[in-house]
């Protein structure tokens, strides 16, 4: 009977949450949270003052120390800088124009900054660029999404943080290999899509030229961001780089003491000391909090699943009448509708990523394979424009082509997830 209760009002919070947010705007955040303490206290019987616990304290500030670092460089000009400085060497090769944004995109992703804010910084650079030389609109929004996609989940990319996060949190050991099948196998997905919409939409033939001003020499400000960046980078890759070349245990035991979240917090401390931008604004502009706080009060909601078992039963349901070559395919597209409609990494994740141990377990499947298909699915249809990510690259773009970019995000999110359906269906991800 708990299992029940606890399920429905699971249920009803998550639509609750999201009715609420698109008819009055109140984060849905706030309604899971509330959903939560009922389940929480009232369902389970457990004592109110240990409801904290269930607030996703390593998810929360994963988001927050890279949104404290990354956000001095957005603050600065730092990333429009490394943008005009690649347009630049390759105005001549209009054909390369598209790629390199790619690699701009691949590059916003992979350091951590949120795919909406990514994509928005991207499509606002690159979209009268693209239109001067006559790209195809789809592969404009495919450049920019498939190049963010593919980058978030590599390095200290937020989605990868995320996801391990998630993955800690379920006790898995081998952290690292999961992650590390998870990151190849999401550029793998993005890279492939992205090279067949660059060869359909005739990438390669684009003519004309764009009149690009060399770019101003970078800023005292933004050289010490470059600087800090390059450093907090190193720290990550180095350690790791050295043993497999040395062979020195010292370097791996080193490499294993850097966590991410403190090393972004000294990040951002140095930025502030060094004043490359003004720290009030910093967290009062580049801090998404209500984005954070919906992460949290979401993570808080679906977490009462897993204290009654609601995840255990579901695994157990899907692994016995679902075929074992369909799970994964099924996951992608369940992630991919739910994202449709709410936040890939605030609803969706917590909402899926719970199921995935006991699903793994009961089905005998790569738990890597399934966070890759749910990730897959959400992050691809969390560009479509009702989504986080697709409405915030809507909101930069120039009023007289939000209609364009809003029918071909739609395109975008068929186009993507079709394609990555089918690889799921073959041994590519596993």
């Amino acid at each position: 009977m708990q299992i029940t209760i606890t399920a429905i009002l699971i249920v009803l919070g998550i639509i609750a949450a999201v009715i609420l947010d698109n008819k009055r705007k109140v984060n849905m955040g706030l309604t899971a949270l509330l959903f939560a303490y009922i389940i929480y206290v009232f369902v389970l019987g457990n004592p109110s003052r240990n409801f904290f616990t269930l607030w996703p304290v390593n998810v929360f500030l994963t988001l927050l120390s890279l949104a404290m670092f990354y956000g001095f460089a957005s603050e600065n000009g730092t990333l429009k800088w490394l943008a005009d400085q690649m347009t630049y060497r390759v105005r001549n090769v209009p054909w390369l124009i598209c790629p390199a944004f790619f690699l701009f995109s691949l590059l916003l992703g992979a350091i951590g900054i949120v795919p909406g804010a990514a994509g928005a910084i991207v499509i606002g650079i690159f979209l009268p660029i693209a239109l001067e030389i006559n790209l195809h609109p789809m592969l404009i929004v495919m450049t920019s999404g498939c190049g963010v996609l593919g980058g978030t989940l590599l390095g200290t990319g937020s989605a990868s943080s995320t996801v391990r996060s998630f993955m800690v949190d379920a006790g898995y050991s081998d952290v690292d290999a999961m992650m590390g099948n998870v990151s190849m196998n999401n550029l793998l997905a993005c890279v492939v899509v992205f090279v067949l919409a660059y060869l359909l939409f005739r990438g390669f033939k684009v003519r004309g030229s764009v009149d690009f001003k060399k770019p101003a020499p970078a800023t005292r400000e933004q050289k010490i961001t470059l600087g800090i960046i390059a450093l907090v980078m190193l720290l990550f890759i180095l350690p790791t780089a050295l043993f497999r070349v040395t062979g020195i245990e010292a370097f791996q035991t080193f490499g294993r003491k850097i966590n991410l979240i403190p090393v972004m917090f000294a990040g951002a401390f140095l930025c502030a000391c060094f004043r490359v931008a003004d720290t009030a604004t910093v967290i009062k502009k580049r801090v998404g909090w209500g984005t954070f706080f919906m992460v949290g009060g979401m993570c808080a909601l679906v977490s009462t699943a897993s204290i009654v078992g609601i995840d255990q039963v579901i695994g157990a349901w899907v692994s016995e009448n679902v075929p074992t070559l369909l799970i994964g395919p099924a996951l992608l597209l369940i992630a991919a509708v739910l994202s449709l409609f709410s936040d890939s990494i605030g609803v969706v994740f917590p909402l899926l990523f719970t199921f995935i141990p006991a699903l793994a377990l009961a089905g005998d499947i790569s738990p890597s394979y399934l966070y890759t298909c749910v990730a897959l699915g959400a992050l691809n249809a969390g560009s479509c424009p009702l989504s986080t990510g697709g409405a915030s690259v809507l909101a930069v773009a120039p009023e007289e082509h939000r209609q364009m970019i809003w029918r071909w995000e739609w395109l975008m999110v068929v186009f993507t997830v079709g394609i990555m359906t089918v690889m799921a269906l073959f041994p590519i991800f596993r």
